[in-house]
């Protein structure tokens, strides 16, 4: 499978945080044999009928300045309605310059320009009445190009497109089991600052340092909607001594009356606590100074909850004169429900690891997105999974002109397409693979 950020294939999707506007499968090649003669110009020229600014030498192809449209061509039977890859090698590329399919002069496809230098990249797809050639010339002003090498291929596995950028889904990735970590982020990024600022020393490391203010020195989380009255809620941070060696780790909640589900004080140099109220707390030294601080306790409210890490000057008082240079250092928080577990890395939403659990990649749908593909008319059965392997099922028709929205989950980690209708045995067997690939 191939993913891409636009709708015709020129900027792959790769990251978390892409959007998904073309989605290319198959269960055989996803590609036929190449279609070009001479795709690297090394035959001089006998397989392509270049204009009067064309020049074709051993491996290039150059057209010279012009206003004029004086296309290079090569000709090909391109059936209508069918799709097609095309990738060209761009040497160098002045002003607009256009590809296309076309039937002698008149255009038969979408069309798109070629980058100033690089691999394009690009579907097309013939319009009715088909095709007999591939051209490549100026657009309506002049322009100029060199190119090394053109590759037109028919595709043929399923197309998913989505033309309208805001209907798009985000690649996103999960670990396997799931998120755990309820925090917005793990960077500290739009945390509420109360006379700190935040310096990121790279590795998921943060310093924070105190400013020259008289007052309380800490980040805190925005609201985290809290489990129901009675459930456990555990807090965890690592933390190391800078300059500053005392620090707090305290889940309140987050309106009036601001009470505390859990809190605890430690000495980042003994490694010891020397507080804790209204809950439990431990520090465990994991080497090089480091300290994993935990504290956890029980919701006596269904509302909201934050999240605070302080720095202090002595244990037993929050508020104090900073100097505006001092700092501890602080990685990894995490808040969950029930007991801690190892802390997963949050970017955001759409991109959450954990080190040593393999990631989950799939599309998430924020309730406006769709990804449709035309099916062969016919009546189909559409499983589709989320990343934690929960399985569901759609009935769909297809008029063969139709598109089918494959987007039939918030997130969706994969999706099978059958003719008719599943068997109990094949549903049976889909659910055993995707348990397998998915569930914790």
């Amino acid at each position: 499978m191939r993913l891409y950020q636009d709708a015709t294939g020129g900027s792959p999707a790769y990251l978390a945080g892409h959007p998904v506007g073309f989605l290319l499968d198959a269960n055989g090649p996803l590609f036929s044999s190449e279609l070009v003669k001479d795709p690297q110009f090394q035959s001089g020229g006998a397989d392509w009928l270049p204009g009067a600014a064309w020049t074709l030498t051993t491996g290039l192809a150059s057209m010279a300045l012009t206003s004029v449209y004086d296309p290079l061509s090569q000709m090909m039977t391109l059936e209508p309605g069918a799709s097609y890859w095309v990738e060209i090698d761009v040497v160098s590329a002045v002003g607009t310059v256009l590809v296309a399919f076309r039937s002698s002069s008149a255009v038969r496809s979408n069309t798109a320009g070629l980058p100033a230098s690089g691999r394009f990249s690009c579907l097309m797809t013939v319009q009715a009445g088909g095709a007999d050639r591939f051209t490549i010339a100026r657009s309506n002003a002049e322009a100029s190009c060199v190119i090394s090498r053109v590759s037109i291929r028919r595709v043929m596995g399923r197309i998913a497109a989505q033309a309208t950028a805001l209907s798009r889904p985000t690649l996103a990735r999960h670990p396997k089991g799931g998120r755990r970590n309820l925090l917005p982020n793990t960077t500290f990024r739009d945390w509420s600052s109360a006379f700190v600022s935040r310096v990121d020393e790279g590795n998921n490391i943060f310093r924070m340092v105190e400013n020259t203010t008289l007052n309380e020195h800490n980040f805190s989380t925005a609201a985290i909607a809290a489990p129901p009255e009675g459930t456990r809620i555990t807090a965890t941070v690592d933390l190391k001594m800078g300059t500053r060696k005392f620090a707090q780790v305290f889940m309140f909640r987050s309106m009036s009356p601001f009470l505390s589900v859990a809190s605890v004080v430690v000495n980042l140099e003994t490694g010891i606590i020397t507080s804790t109220a209204a809950g439990n707390g431990e520090i465990i030294p994991l080497g090089d100074g480091w300290y994993r601080v935990t504290c956890w306790g029980e919701t006596t409210f269904p509302e909201v909850v934050r999240l605070r890490v302080a720095m202090r000057e002595v244990a037993a008082t929050a508020t104090y004169q900073g100097d505006g240079v001092s700092h501890i250092f602080m990685r990894l928080p995490q808040v969950e429900i029930g007991e801690g577990t190892p802390q997963q890395v949050v970017m955001d939403a759409n991109d959450i690891t954990e080190p040593g659990v393999p990631d989950v990649w799939h599309l998430y749908n924020d309730g406006g997105d769709s990804l449709p593909v035309t099916l062969p008319a016919g009546t189909y059965e559409i499983a589709s999974v989320t990343p934690l392997g929960a399985v569901s099922y759609a009935s769909v028709t297809s008029d063969g002109v139709t598109g089918t929205d494959l987007l039939r989950l918030e997130r969706m980690a994969d999706q099978h397409i059958r003719p008719g209708a599943y068997t109990p045995a094949e549903k049976a067997e889909l659910e055993r693979y995707w348990r397998q690939e998915y569930a914790a």
